[in-house]
């Protein structure tokens, strides 16, 4: 199927809000391109209104997935992530709606395309507007930019914009890798029997969106981080430069893995804030450059 270009809208009032946009759009580039992400808006709740402020962005992206196929794929991220179902406009960590795909109109029990009450909500259009101003609504041919600008502003639609350079735009990606390495006693041989899954976790910071409203491209990076585990995964860590002759640690390796991530993203517009990696939740170590 050709790609379709798709608008998505994210919220979240539960946990580590930021973190959790952030992991979202993470998890979305596994069937969909991200290609805009608008700022980020710190919203007040709709409907149950005791409840935490949200922090809302829409993101616009290419996908293959059909419609329906798109909406199990969000639903999916949403469990993933710890959302549980419960009353309607209850807290969660992650709320993901389909707005817009393509310019298709379609009402079924699951699904209504374009969303239904994207037209009513500030949080909505606002972000919509910062990155889609001249997207027309199939149904009403009205622009995004005409319709924030006709929406009825109540008390209940307080928004507030984040600006650039806040922490919306840094991005974290996860990977694993296993590798055996021997310990003292083990007279300089690599575990035999059974070697260790580490995990890693890298984040980088930008100060700013490019020219298509993005920070830093996730696919990327993961790419990048890919390229330096590489060189780590199903090996015995100490045939592997620093290692030879040590004990590999999760300090030494967050340490390795910093400077062989920095030298691949030479001359990107991102600055890496931490390196974590551990084997197990309890030995997660973080290292922070200085």
């Amino acid at each position: 199927m050709k790609p379709v270009i798709v608008y998505l809208g994210l919220g979240s009032n539960l946990g580590d809000r930021e973190a959790n946009l952030r992991r979202a759009l993470e998890l979305l580039s596994a069937n969909v391109k991200v290609a805009k992400v608008s700022p980020t808006y710190d919203t007040a709740p709709i409907g149950n209104t005791d409840q935490p402020r949200f922090l809302n962005l829409v993101c616009e992206a290419k996908t293959p997935l059909s419609p329906p196929h798109l909406l199990s794929f969000v639903k999916d991220i949403e469990t993933k992530m710890g959302r549980v179902n419960g009353p309607r406009n209850s807290p969660r960590p992650i709320d993901i709606d389909i707005l817009f795909y393509g310019d298709l109109v379609l009402e079924t029990p699951a699904l209504v395309i374009p969303h239904p009450h994207l037209t009513e909500r500030a949080f909505v259009l606002a972000p919509l507007a910062d990155i889609a101003p001249y997207l027309t609504h199939p149904v009403s041919g009205k622009t995004v930019s005409r319709l924030l600008k006709e929406l009825k502003r109540t008390a209940g639609d307080a928004i507030r914009r984040r600006e650039s350079g806040g922490a919306m735009y840094e991005i974290s990606v996860e990977k694993d890798f296993d590798a055996a390495h021997f310990l003292r006693g083990y007279q300089g041989k690599c575990e035999a029997l059974h070697g260790h899954r580490f995990k890693v976790a890298a984040t980088v910071r930008t100060d700013k969106l490019n020219d298509i409203g993005l920070g830093y491209d996730f696919t990327e990076l993961k790419q990048k981080l890919d390229e330096v585990l590489a060189r780590f995964d199903h090996t015995c860590l100490n045939d592997i430069a620093p290692f030879k002759g040590i004990n590999p640690s999760s300090e030494n390796i967050a340490t390795t893995i910093y400077k062989e991530l920095k030298r691949k993203l030479k001359g990107a517009p991102v600055v890496i804030t931490t390196i974590e990696v551990w084997e197990s939740p309890q030995s997660r170590v973080t290292y922070r450059p200085d």
